[in-house]
């Protein structure tokens, strides 16, 4: 949490995956992917009290950037990509 309106968060996902044989070749590859969300929840004020804005799920909005790398013995299954997003989040507690 970097202020009341801020929070910043990561995580790894990793992930060995083994696959029968690919044309002679032992195929087991690696899967990793980092994982950044930047989220800023809307203060309370602009939904006009503290009970508005617990009423409709205190509302945030989420940008997240992801990498997503495998590496494979076989080159033709090795790759790396990009992904950027925003989301719109509410949330209720019980």
């Amino acid at each position: 949490m970097i202020s009341p309106q801020w929070n910043v968060s990561a995580g790894v996902f990793m992930q060995r995956r083994g696959f029968d044989a690919f044309q002679g070749v032992s195929d087991e590859e690696w899967f990793i992917e980092p994982v950044a969300t930047l989220e800023f929840v809307l203060p309370s004020s602009w939904f006009g009290s503290e009970r508005n804005a617990a009423l409709i799920g205190r509302p945030a909005l989420d940008f997240q950037v992801a990498y997503e790398r495998n590496w494979s013995p076989l080159a033709t299954f090795n790759y790396d990509q990009w992904t950027a997003g925003g989301a719109l989040k509410f949330g209720w507690r019980f």
